[in-house]
């Protein structure tokens, strides 16, 4: 459900939301924190980014040659990032073929990697600290509902993320919410097949 924000709100919420997520990693931008929290005014997603925009934190952005200075040894980013940017190919054989056969589903957005969605919507590609911080996020954040493994790998996508793994990755985390695990339903499978006792004749006790 959403709440439609008056004009004199607007101000108020956009600097609230603002402040309380100023400092955290900007893996989610300040619009879709304002969807999270059911806040919608016709202007958000312009007023969100000009804010974001204006401060001096939010807008620091890595430049392409800061990007590549981050410890991109086993990110799964980095074949693609340097194909973009530097047009070279992995000196193995079968991930540079790999890499031209899919290269067509990404493109470069200043130093941020996008894969082209089922729809042709941009999903973010996303790192393993990263995935790891918007799982957390989705799954039990303030709008969090703890959500089961299918229905967090259909929020990722909505929400615009991609990484390879993301499907497993969901699996594996809502295995180890705690919380889901306490407020699950219980399991009344045996842990062992049944054995079939057959009687030697009919009746037999």
């Amino acid at each position: 459900m959403t709440r439609c924000v008056g004009v004199t709100k607007v101000r108020g919420r956009l600097q609230e939301v603002h402040d309380a997520t100023c400092s955290l990693e900007p893996v989610i931008s300040l619009y879709r924190r304002l969807q999270r929290k059911g806040y919608y005014w016709p202007e958000m997603k312009k007023q969100a980014a000009e804010l974001q925009s204006n401060c001096p934190t939010c807008s620091t952005i890595r430049s392409t040659e800061e990007s590549f200075t981050i410890s991109f040894a086993e990110d799964w980013r980095a074949p693609y990032l340097a194909f973009f940017v530097g047009g070279t190919l992995p000196t193995n054989s079968k991930p540079a073929y790999k890499l031209k056969k899919t290269v067509k589903r990404y493109f470069v957005d200043g130093s941020t990697l996008y894969r082209k969605g089922f729809n042709g919507e941009p999903l973010k590609c996303l790192g393993e600290s990263e995935a790891r911080q918007a799982m957390q996020e989705i799954h039990a954040g303030e709008c969090g509902e703890h959500q089961g493994m299918k229905k967090l790998h259909q929020q990722l996508l909505s929400v615009g993320y991609y990484w390879p793994t993301m499907k497993r990755d969901a699996h594996d985390f809502v295995k180890k919410c705690h919380t889901c695990q306490i407020h699950a339903n219980l399991s009344h499978k045996p842990p062992t097949l049944l054995q079939d006792m057959r009687t030697l004749w009919p009746f037999h006790t």
